[in-house]
């Protein structure tokens, strides 16, 4: 009984301490297991993020090669296939899904109203994938609204349409200046992408801590067996099996990173302690052949050109304990350049020193490449593989900014006709055509000239280093001598302007100065170069003045800047007043008066013509109008038509519409048109003078014999009156000039055309006139243009003298 209490005495506390150390073994078993998921879970969610965010990086960076100027021409219709701009955007987005595999479509669109619509895509044009300029992406997730709304690079999971389901980063394009967004970069990844990724990387790790877990397990099995066995020599043992474990573990982690890891001294040689297996695949070399410089030091490997700057990050980062970040060239065992990124910090010993520099070697060759290409690409014409105006005006402003001082100018080629190649010829011979030019064009190229593809019609030298104006005259000379060879100067309607520019001038300023030069070399002069001057922008400011005055007047109902003034028209020979011409005056506050000779070529161009010529006719008709309620129906009032609102398909509707409201007698009008409208469209214009005549308005032809071109046709017009230009009736005064306006007159009259002879001056020219039968006369010598009621209170004064 003693010998068994004394056995169970013994016992209970080996007991208690086996259950004691199961009890903690089991709790730290836990504890381990639950820091090993935390730490994978850590990992996990570091390398989803890395994969993330390396994508969105790179996303980024080909928004940044997008430039808002470049991307605001996409209008989002058909229209931007033929932009060069839509071609370069299109080229970018294909290049960058053939570079990046994981990326599936690339693409930027806008929202409209609420609506996605598609700008470009990366899909070839035969893919049933591709979707053109201006498509509606109906099926869109209302996550591709949220980026034009916050102003926010939008990153989104699992979104379903027609063609799949996608992991999306949707990244905005803002303008500057107007901080408005004006499309979204996206690009869409195959579901799980980033998961697989993530999934790849973390499973290192969950190797890592279950082989961890495991040798906790066995060395706990092996204490616990062993415990009582266990002295200060085993547990030094078990303590060395531990760091060996643990440096087996991080040479399995080492040689398994995506890239070189390293430990090396703080010298110029970079010399390196340690440098794992991934060095062979990277560079080339066995990691030996570096170690202590023993064939190759690192710094050999290091292009010379980044040398000094790779030694420059250093001391700062150091000195702030920060790591440094670069990227740079390195040239390989086999001669082979390749870009490389460098992470790396500085190891310090108890005493604070550096004794070491660690860090991280990763090849990002593909990706610089892709970067360099992007940039190139951003920096260059597609077609003529010349800089395009992107880097001219970040050249120009550069330059300006950097040397105000030095002698700069600029020299545009305009080659006017170049569209009407396409037209005819087609682009690609249009595209061959500007790559000879621009081959030729680069010959006369040297360090301070250089040549830059502005447009597709134009080309701009940007010259350094000048001597005098004569320089660049005589530069401007051996452009046309090059251009002459090319058989383009006289085909292609070439013009060049040249501009000095003085101090400082943004970019805009100076293409518009010299494109303004380049418009006013005409086919009179012996040059085909100009020189910019300040007149050329006074008269540019002027017309600029005019139309937006004229734009102001068309957005109000207010009638009284616009102002009609009648010139008599008499009977030959009897000096009755049988009708009179209306003429527009246009009134501005700044300008005064404007003459018709002037606002009416800008009211054409920009096709304001088309409101003002409604207006003109309303107060014409009223006019006319008012003359029948006073009882001179037989007094016709003449207006003028641009070929502009002729060539509408609802003019003949808007001269019916106006009549029935003013309520006019159509045989009391004349429409007067010059004879130069017939150059183009002829059948069609005289088609519509048959149908203006059917409502009772007369038909007259001014300037008849400037025009000359429906001379032939003459017969053939629908016309009721000629009326013999100023310039036949000047000759007058001349020998010779009689028999051209007797022959005009009897022309017309065996067609039977009536004749009004037009700025008649003297007495000598009217009987002339009258003993050659013409029929009626108008001129300074009869009277001059007049308002209405003065033309009214005239025709009360002749009725008073009949």
């Amino acid at each position: 009984m003693k010998l068994e209490l004394k056995i169970n005495v013994i016992r209970e506390p080996g007991m208690k301490q086996k259950k004691s150390g199961n009890l903690l073994f089991a709790t730290m078993f836990l504890v381990l297991l639950f820091a090993g998921i935390l730490y994978i879970q850590i990992v996990w969610n570091h390398a989803y993020q890395s994969m993330v965010s390396q994508a969105r990086q790179m996303a980024e960076g080909a928004q940044s090669m997008m430039p808002p100027s470049f991307l605001k021409v996409l209008d989002g219709d058909e229209t931007d296939l033929l932009k060069q701009e839509y071609s370069d955007v299109k080229n970018g987005l294909r290049a960058l899904v053939e570079k990046e595999n994981e990326i599936s479509f690339a693409y930027l669109y806008k929202n409209i109203n609420g609506n996605i619509y598609i700008l470009a895509d990366s899909e070839n044009e035969t893919s049933p994938d591709y979707s053109p300029p201006g498509q509606e992406y109906t099926e869109a997730d209302p996550v591709f609204l949220k980026p034009t709304e916050t102003k926010k690079t939008i990153i989104a999971q699992s979104v379903t349409d027609r063609w799949g389901k996608w992991d999306v980063i949707l990244i905005p394009v803002i303008d500057s200046s107007t901080e408005e967004v004006i499309c979204v970069l996206g690009l869409d990844y195959e579901a799980g992408t980033w998961d697989k990724e993530a999934l790849t990387q973390t499973l290192l790790s969950v190797a890592v801590v279950v082989s961890l877990m495991a040798a906790y397990a066995g060395l706990w099995m092996y204490y616990t067996i062993n415990r009582r066995m266990i002295h200060e020599e085993k547990k030094l043992r078990v303590s060395e099996q531990r760091i060996l474990r643990s440096e087996k573990s991080k040479d399995v982690l080492l040689s398994n990173l995506p890239g070189v890891a390293y430990r090396c001294n703080y010298d110029r040689d970079w010399t390196m302690h340690y440098i794992s297996e991934g060095c062979y695949d990277l560079t080339g070399y066995h990691p030996e052949e570096l170690i202590d410089n023993s064939l190759k030091s690192f710094n050999d490997l290091i292009h010379p050109t980044y040398r000094q700057y790779l030694w420059d990050l250093w001391p700062e980062a150091l000195e702030k304990n920060t790591k440094i970040q670069a990227e740079y060239e390195i040239m390989t065992k086999n001669g082979e350049t390749k870009w490389v990124y460098e992470q790396g910090v500085g190891i310090r010993n108890e005493q604070g020193e550096v004794e070491a520099l660690e860090g991280l070697l990763i090849d990002i060759t593909q990706r610089k490449q892709y970067e360099l290409e992007l940039k190139y690409r951003n920096e260059h014409s597609s077609v003529s593989g010349l800089y395009n105006r992107r880097y001219f005006e970040e050249t120009i402003k550069s330059e300006i900014e950097q040397e105000p001082d030095t002698k700069k100018a600029v020299l545009l080629i305009r080659l006017g006709q170049f569209n009407m190649v396409y037209l005819t010829l087609g682009y690609q011979f249009g595209e061959e055509l500007m790559k000879d030019i621009s081959m030729k064009l680069t010959e006369l190229c040297s360090e301070d000239i250089i040549l830059f593809d502005l447009s597709f019609d134009s080309l701009v030298f940007y010259i350094r280093q000048y001597q005098s104006v004569d320089d660049l005259a005589l530069f401007a000379e051996e452009v046309v001598n090059v251009l002459n060879t090319a058989h383009s100067s006289g085909v292609l309607g070439t013009t060049i302007g040249i501009y000095e520019i003085t101090g400082y001038q943004n970019q805009e300023e100076i293409l518009k100065n010299v494109t303004l030069a380049a418009e006013h070399v005409n086919d009179n002069m012996s040059k085909r170069y100009r020189f910019f001057d300040e007149e050329m922008s006074k008269k540019l400011m002027r017309e600029v003045m005019i139309q937006y005055a004229l734009a102001d007047y068309l957005a109000t109902n207010d009638d009284g800047r616009l102002s009609m003034n009648y010139q008599p028209v008499l009977k030959a020979g009897t000096n009755q007043i049988s009708g009179f011409e209306a003429l527009a005056r246009f009134e501005t506050e700044r300008m005064g008066q404007i003459s018709p000779v002037e606002f009416i070529p800008i009211a054409e161009e920009s096709r304001q013509i088309i409101m003002l010529g409604r207006r003109i006719m309303y107060q014409v008709f009223r006019f006319t109008k008012q003359l029948s309620e006073l009882g001179y129906n037989d007094v016709r009032v003449s207006f003028n038509v641009s070929v502009i609102q002729i060539l509408r398909d609802d003019f003949i509707e808007i001269i019916r519409k106006i009549m029935e409201e003013t309520k006019v007698l159509p045989g009391m009008l004349v429409m007067e048109l010059t004879e130069s409208v017939f150059l183009n469209n002829y059948y069609e214009i005289n088609k519509k003078l048959d149908e203006i005549r059917s409502l009772g308005v007369g038909i007259s032809i001014d300037d008849f014999g400037t025009g000359y071109s429906s001379l032939s046709r003459i017969r053939e017009l629908n016309i009721d009156y000629i009326k013999i230009d100023k310039y036949f009736v000047d000759m007058l005064n001349e020998e010779a000039g009689y028999d051209i306006s007797e022959d005009i007159i009897s022309m017309a009259h065996k067609l039977g055309y009536q004749v009004v002879a037009e700025g008649i001056e003297n007495n000598n020219q009217a009987d002339y006139l009258i003993d050659r039968g013409c029929d009626y006369f108008q001129g300074f010598l009869y009277g001059k243009p007049i308002a209405s009621q003065e033309a009214i209170q005239l025709l009360n004064y002749q009725r008073t003298q009949e």
